[in-house]
């Protein structure tokens, strides 16, 4: 079963790369992440900041403009 992973959880792998405690690559690896998935958690909190995280699959689908 896959981890659920809180918004807190988020931030602190978010926390542990740009504060270079561990790689992106090592992040992946470590906590079984995709590029995709990882990559998304920094794009929101660059655009929405930590709130950016609480974010759910469906509210990013309403998100999107077609």
């Amino acid at each position: 079963m896959k981890e659920r992973w809180t918004p807190y959880k988020k931030a602190e792998v978010i926390r542990k790369v740009g504060q270079g405690e561990i790689s992106f690559d090592s992040a992946l690896e470590i906590y079984e992440l995709s590029e995709e998935e990882l990559n998304s958690w920094f794009d929101r909190v660059s655009v929405m900041g930590l709130s950016g995280l609480k974010e759910t699959k469906l509210e990013q689908y309403r998100r999107i403009k077609w």
